[in-house]
């Protein structure tokens, strides 16, 4: 996000001096980002990227597809998330357990075969 706030330091568009495909396929993209995750304080860090956004998305002809953008400016939380908690802890050990899932159901004793070679 850095990088493209730079990129569009004193830009109206991504590519050239009007609107093209990456303008719309970027801002489609973000949408959801600004719609729900990017509050008020990201978005005044951001503030190139939140001018552009706001100006590609508010044309009549994206409004017409995409229908209205509204900015947040509070984040969404994940649902039952505490305030100082908002996900789970990663596991820092594997198990036993966790070796025997077999996701894909290839596991056909291929590394018993290999052991009884070794042996």
């Amino acid at each position: 996000m850095v990088v493209l706030n730079k990129h569009l330091k004193g830009k109206k568009f991504l590519v050239g001096d009007s609107i093209t495909l990456p303008d719309i396929g970027c801002t489609n993209v973000l949408q959801f980002a600004f719609q729900c995750v990017l509050d008020s304080g990201f978005q005044k860090v951001i503030s190139n990227v939140t001018a552009w956004f706001t100006s590609i998305s508010s044309m009549p002809e994206y409004v017409k597809a995409c229908g209205n953008v509204k900015l947040c400016t509070i984040s969404l939380k994940p649902k039952g998330a505490k305030d100082e908690e908002t996900s789970a802890p990663l596991p820092t050990e594997t198990t036993a357990a966790d070796d025997d899932l077999d996701l894909f159901g290839d596991d056909d004793g291929d590394a018993e075969a290999a052991k009884k070679i070794a042996e």
